[in-house]
């Protein structure tokens, strides 16, 4: 909880503004309170041997580890996939008791569940108010805050001076970039008046690991207000003095977004976008998945929100940022698209390629991939699906058919802002079977056998044959738009008040 100088908050441009941010107690959450850790495929970044000390809270579940960087279109992002539209997860059951619970039961919940943060230094946040168990309510002396992590300005105009919290879009965006390691300053904007951000300053143990390790040192000692820590710089971990915890160095803290922290934090509980209530009608027939919403005889196609309690969200926020950092961009809505008609061509196509196909083949046939586009063409894939006869627009160096990326951020090239500043990426399901090395001129894959005019063709073009990254087909049979996200970079200026 270092802070940067003792400037004021309202200072005059390129001025360093103090800032603080507060983290979780250090205390141990009870194991029973814990829930199930996020999806396997998530990405957070590795620890770096001789960073600074992280503030990553303790007590909460480590993010699993994610799969190998150079497949991250993996067989296993496809299962977890299928699964998690073929079988959602079950809403939570009420505890016992809950059908007799008391007015002074509820009340006693809802000053559980009371927001307060307090002016002074050296405070933490209450750990078990995360977990919604913190009896003490408006009493507890450390702060009662939404997320794990907050962030607070030092205000001098009020008496006695004190910390004062930022506004409730800035703690997300402030955390967002204080994860990213190479960055050393953040413009802001307090009441119109644009001011900087030191992030170096707010690491207590750098300027203690550097002198070790300009005199060849291979651990340090460091303190801060509450405990000490022996720094193993060789390792690249730290082991409290006094409880003897472990942990990894880390530049900056992993940053986890409210989304994935969702399943961990009563805080959260019902706090997010869920959506409108699905459409009436009959309910939808196998096989399509189980997640879709009934449709109207009159609608063609829908969009149904993803919400954030749902793993295929998750899943799919692991995946969008594998190439888009989050410390840039920030997903703001995921979207399911239904289309019975297209989705029924899909599965005629994707039945009759796979009559010929080990069961191995038929897994790694169908792949989730990435399309960038316009919003104003959204209405249209959605309704009419992508058409390869549009190809061209943005070059065809692999032929002229429709393009998908295994990274978004390569899909990020064609999806311009709109006005609102919200760009748009399709998350399609693609059936690439036995794909060749592209080139600009083909109009459909080259035949398996060129000396036979009847010869079966390949089933999809691709950039590289032994790494492929972008893949092209020609039918648009072979492609479901499964997925829409809308993100958007982060401003340059953060608003802090």
């Amino acid at each position: 909880m270092a802070a940067g100088s003792d400037a004021p908050a309202a200072l005059p441009p390129a001025r360093l503004a103090r800032l603080k941010r507060s983290r979780r107690s250090a205390s141990h959450l009870p194991v029973a309170l814990r829930t199930k850790a996020l999806a396997q495929l998530l990405h957070h970044h590795s620890p770096e041997p001789g960073s600074t000390t992280t503030t990553t809270a303790p007590g909460l579940p480590s993010p699993a580890p994610a799969p190998p960087a150079g497949d991250p279109n993996g067989d296993r992002v496809e299962l977890a996939l299928w699964e998690a539209e073929a079988a959602p997860e079950p809403a939570p059951e009420a505890g016992p008791g809950c059908e007799e619970l008391t007015l002074d039961h509820l009340l006693e919940i809802v000053a559980q569940l009371e927001y307060h943060t307090h002016p002074e230094d050296g405070v933490e946040i209450c750990p078990l108010f995360l977990l919604g168990c913190c009896f003490s309510g408006a009493c507890c002396p450390q702060h009662h805050t939404l997320l794990p992590y907050h962030w607070q300005l030092w205000q001098t105009a009020s008496l006695p001076p004190g910390w004062l919290s930022v506004g409730p879009e800035a703690h997300e965006t402030l955390e967002r970039l204080y994860s990213d390691p190479e960055r050393t300053l953040v413009r802001a904007s307090y009441r119109g008046v644009a001011f900087d951000i030191d992030l170096v300053a707010m690491q207590p143990f750098t300027q203690s690991i550097e002198a070790a390790l300009r005199r060849g040192q291979e651990e340090a000692l460091c303190s801060t207000a509450k405990h000490s820590y022996q720094l193993n710089l060789r390792a690249g971990y730290q082991r409290n003095l006094a409880t003897g915890t472990v942990r990894p160095l880390r530049a900056r803290p992993a940053f986890r977004a409210p989304a994935l922290l969702l399943p961990e934090l009563r805080t959260l509980s019902g706090s997010l976008y869920l959506g409108p209530p699905p459409a009436p009608g009959p309910p939808l027939a196998q096989p399509y998945p189980e997640t879709w919403v009934p449709l109207t005889p009159e609608q063609d196609w829908h969009q149904a929100p993803v919400a954030v309690e749902e793993r295929g969200y998750r899943l799919i926020y692991g995946l969008f940022h594998k190439s888009l950092p989050e410390s840039r961009y920030r997903l703001e809505r995921v979207w399911r698209v239904q289309n019975p008609f297209l989705w029924d061509k899909y599965k005629r196509k994707q039945s009759h390629m796979s009559r010929q196909m080990s069961p191995e083949q038929r897994l790694r046939n169908e792949r989730h991939l990435f399309h960038g586009t316009s919003a104003g063409a959204v209405p249209a894939i959605c309704k009419h699906n992508l058409d390869p006869r549009l190809s061209g627009k943005h070059a065809a160096l692999y032929g002229q058919g429709s393009y998908f990326a295994r990274r978004a951020s390569y899909s990020h090239r064609y999806a311009p802002p709109a006005e609102a500043g919200l760009r748009h990426v399709f998350l399609c399901k693609v059936l690439v079977g036995r794909s060749a090395l592209g080139q600009p001129a083909l109009r459909r894959p080259p035949a398996l056998d060129p000396g036979d005019p009847a010869s079966d063709l390949y089933d999809s073009c691709v950039d590289s044959l032994s790494d492929p990254q972008i893949y092209v087909v020609f039918d648009n049979d072979q492609c479901y738009p499964y997925f829409l996200l809308q993100y958007r970079e982060l401003e340059e200026v953060v608003t802090v008040d």
